[in-house]
Formats: structure tokens, C-alpha cells, sequence
């Protein structure tokens, strides 16, 4: 329904809907890849209202949660417990009482040859999404020829891009304005 409501609304703020670029962190880094390689795909076209839903040319995630499974089983000592409820909060089961909706939440499931050019940033030391998936999803990015990037900050956990002006809130927004700048289309404007 959001893509919907952009796609109608993107003029009313001067955007242009043939250059729709998606962001999103953790948990939102999750929606923005399903639903970007889901709508790319044509698995979503239309709105509940009947709204064609418009492609997106490229995305930019920090930290996704590119497994929820692995988020759900995170055995992280101090933090494991609080993100398997916060998992639990997201899907409202468990990925054994319910492995098709955990499914459909993978992004590497859906890619296609028409999944948008895709930028990954996240932190080395990441305690709440486990680093691994995000890595086996930009080796299912490379062995399909999706142009992609993942980016790895050294000694960083999750959250920090969190402070605005800091080393890695900087490096996301600045690695993020470059990767879409290599998609934008010729709009007339110089």
C-alpha cells in the first residue's frame, strides 16, 4: 500500500515515480528488499485499490534482516532472547509453527533478473542480524548477475548509522546517494 500511495502522491512533492529508489535498516532492510525483488518480479502488482504497483530502480539496506529465521534463532548470550521476541513481535510465530510466511520473507527467494541493482551495509559486529545470510544473500545476487555491493564496517554493531554526523551514519547515507546515483535515468534536467 505504500508503493501505492507514492506512485499516486510521488508528483504532489515533485518526485518522479520512474526513479523510485527504496531505503530501509534492520527490520526495514527487510521489507525494502522482499518488497522491492517482490513488486520487480511481478509476484505484487497492484494495490488493494487496483494500483499498479511501479518498479524500483535501486535499493540500499543497512543491517537487513535478510533471514528473519536467522534473526529469530539468534543465541546471542546478552541480546539472543530480546530478538527472538522482537522476531516473534514481527511474523506472530515461530518460523516451525508457520515456515511458509518465514519463507516469504527471504529476499533471496525472489530474485529474478529483474531484481533492482542492490547496496548492503552492515557492521562486522552485528548482535542482532546475524551477518552470515547477508553475505550468502549477495553471493545469490553475484551467481544470478545482479549488480549489488555489500559493504562491511569494521568493529560496528547494529544501529550505527543511529547518531546523525557520525563515521557510520555518514558512510551509509554517502554510499547509498552514490549507488542510486549510478541508476538515475536521463530526466531532462541537468
Amino acid at each position: 500500500e505504500a508503493f501505492a500511495w507514492v506512485k499516486n502522491h510521488a508528483a504532489d512533492f515533485g518526485g518522479d515515480i520512474n526513479q523510485l529508489y527504496v531505503a530501509g535498516g534492520s527490520t526495514g532492510g527487510n521489507l525494502a528488499l522482499e518488497l522491492s525483488y517482490k513488486i520487480n518480479a511481478g509476484i505484487y502488482k497492484t494495490s488493494a485499490d487496483g494500483t499498479e504497483l511501479p518498479t524500483v530502480k535501486a535499493v540500499s539496506v543497512t543491517y537487513p534482516a535478510t533471514s528473519v529465521v536467522a534473526v529469530y534463532n539468534n543465541d546471542d548470550l546478552v541480546l539472543g532472547d530480546i530478538v527472538h521476541n522482537m522476531a516473534y513481535s514481527y511474523t506472530g510465530c515461530s518460523p516451525e509453527e508457520n515456515p511458509a510466511l518465514y519463507s516469504s520473507l527471504a529476499p533471496a527467494n525472489f530474485i529474478t533478473a529483474s531484481t533492482p541493482p542492490t547496496n548492503m551495509v552492515l557492521g562486522a559486529g552485528d548482535v542482532i542480524v546475524p551477518t552470515k545470510e547477508t553475505y550468502e544473500l549477495d553471493a545469490d545476487l553475484e551467481k544470478a548477475g545482479i549488480e549489488h555491493q555489500t559493504v562491511t564496517i569494521p568493529y560496528a554493531n547494529h544501529g550505527f548509522d543511529a547518531v546523525d554526523g557520525n563515521m557510520g551514519n555518514r558512510a551509509y547515507l554517502d554510499l547509498s546517494l552514490r549507488w542510486f546515483e549510478q541508476y538515475l535515468g536521463n530526466t531532462g534536467d541537468e
